[in-house]
């Protein structure tokens, strides 16, 4: 039954993700561009994301020559391989709910980091708790090195497997840690993550306060969906009867919650807890009438995960009709394919202030630094009264590519 549950998983992500193979996840753009980095030996230090990730992007990149299709592959497999560690740690039925959670439908067919992160963890558990602390460990490791959050995890395992798990995941995080060292790049720093949750001047002063301030923004993300409140009764149940496993979910899910809350939260960044609380159900629920729900849910989270981001959407026309070259953008979706890898446009506030810009200070900016093409709009754009004027009429000089409504594709000549 496990494996029909973890085919039914492979079946359902694959095709949902085939149905819109176009970028959903803005933040893919800096992993298609560090993976690229990484072939050229750049790029092996990151103090917001681990090397992990985007050397496997690379690596599959190199095996199918679309990065795009790439990270679709790691998301549906990292659906899957959170399936499979809820069969191994509760069973079939478990391993069915957890597929339908909405985060888990939504980031299976979308590229990204969390899902993946979340599927090594639960796989630790899963590890730890079959009395296997070297895969625990190694798996734990692999958490780490996709999101540097995924160290929640090492402490529930080493409670429930002593401390051997400790050796493989020394093994497996080491040599971030010495690339970083040896390449003088930066350690991993949360910084500018802190600075976003810590939200303007006036917030709570200390670290203490600012932490419990964050963890009171943190906690309606990852209490968002009904499942949650029914897992964590469910955890609750487990605990009272002694099920050690109930309270590895609940200790993963409050200190990955804990960790979210000294920068920022929100739903795709909660996922690893959303997903050991839902999985509380199957102490509250008869495991085979978790299909009830199952089925409920699944009627909510497929529907989602069909809809395309507005966001990507409205860019996509601009993207199909993109020359090669170099872009100036205004809008952070807009990006080029080439060569199996896709590029960002050059934010184009970087040519000066909204205000001072025109067409011939882009003109200027172009013809030094080599762009030949800007994409434009209205939303962003429109708070400069030069890029307005330049989209409305475009002068001599720049020749419209494409145009869509609220948005246009310009060649500078």
């Amino acid at each position: 039954m496990g494996s029909v549950v973890v085919a039914v998983a492979l079946v359902l992500l694959a095709v949902l993700s085939a149905l819109d193979p176009g970028l959903r996840f803005v933040d893919f753009l800096q992993f298609s561009d560090r993976a690229h980095q990484l072939r050229v030996g750049a790029g092996l230090s990151h103090p917001l994301y681990p090397v992990g990730y985007p050397a496997v992007l690379s690596l599959l990149q190199a095996v199918f020559g679309d990065v795009l299709f790439a990270g679709r592959v790691i998301s549906v497999a990292a659906g899957v391989g959170a399936v499979w560690a809820a069969v191994r740690l509760l069973g079939p039925w478990a391993g069915l709910w957890l597929l339908v959670q909405v985060q888990t439908v939504l980031w299976g067919v979308a590229e990204g980091t969390d899902l993946l992160a979340a599927g090594w963890g639960l796989g630790a558990i899963a590890a730890a708790h079959s009395k296997r602390p070297w895969l625990a460990g190694l798996l734990a490791g692999a958490a780490c090195l996709t999101r540097y959050t995924g160290i929640a995890v090492v402490p529930v395992i080493v409670v429930a497997a002593g401390w051997r798990p400790l050796v493989t995941w020394a093994a497996v995080v080491a040599p971030q840690l010495v690339l970083a060292l040896v390449t003088g790049g930066p350690m991993m720093d949360q910084g500018s993550n802190m600075a976003i949750g810590h939200g303007p001047p006036g917030q709570p002063a200390g670290p203490f306060a600012q932490w419990l301030d964050g963890l009171r923004r943190a906690t309606p993300h990852v209490l968002g969906e009904w499942p949650v409140w029914l897992g964590l009764a469910g955890l609750v149940v487990g605990a009272v009867k002694k099920d050690r496993r109930a309270w590895m979910l609940a200790a993963y899910a409050a200190l990955h919650t804990g960790g979210i809350a000294l920068a920022f939260a929100n739903p795709r960044l909660a996922l690893p807890a959303t997903s050991a609380l839902a999985l509380g159900a199957f102490w509250l629920v008869p495991r085979r009438w978790l299909i009830v729900p199952a089925v409920l849910l699944a009627c909510v989270s497929v529907p989602r995960a069909l809809e395309t981001p507005p966001e990507a959407a409205r860019v996509r026309p601009l993207v199909e009709a993109a020359e090669p070259g170099r872009y100036l953008s205004s809008d952070p979706w807009f990006h080029t394919v080439e060569d199996g890898w896709l590029r960002a446009g050059t934010p184009v506030w970087v040519v000066g202030e909204p205000h001072t810009l025109s067409a011939s200070k882009i003109r200027a900016f172009a013809a030094q630094s080599g762009h030949t093409h800007i994409a434009l709009d209205q939303a962003r754009a429109g708070r400069s009264p030069g890029l307005r004027a330049l989209m409305a009429e475009p002068p001599e000089g720049f020749t419209v590519v494409a145009e869509e409504p609220g948005q246009v594709l310009l060649r500078i000549d």
